[in-house]
């Protein structure tokens, strides 16, 4: 059986806490967030407009998450050179 590298482990953690942090998002975009300017003309967020604020925070994620592999590759291969 093959063990799991530390890069490996770290993929599958940020997956799952990707996933979590969507749901909560949605709940939070669902309940507690309204479009307008005044009271009178509030409203809930549609879906679509969910569906997009949720696109626009896993865009965000991605790119954080990418330069987040990148630094951690760097000090694995600094940590292995000493």
């Amino acid at each position: 059986e093959k063990q799991e590298t530390f890069t490996e482990k770290y993929e599958k953690l940020y997956e799952k806490l990707d996933a979590k942090i969507d749901a909560i998002a949605r709940i939070a975009w669902t309940n507690n967030t309204r479009r307008g300017i005044t009271e009178e003309d509030s409203r809930p967020l549609t879906d679509e407009e969910i569906e997009h604020e949720l696109l626009m925070r896993r865009e965000r994620a991605k790119a954080r998450h990418i330069t987040e592999k990148k630094l951690l590759q760097e000090l694995l291969n600094e940590k292995s050179q000493k």
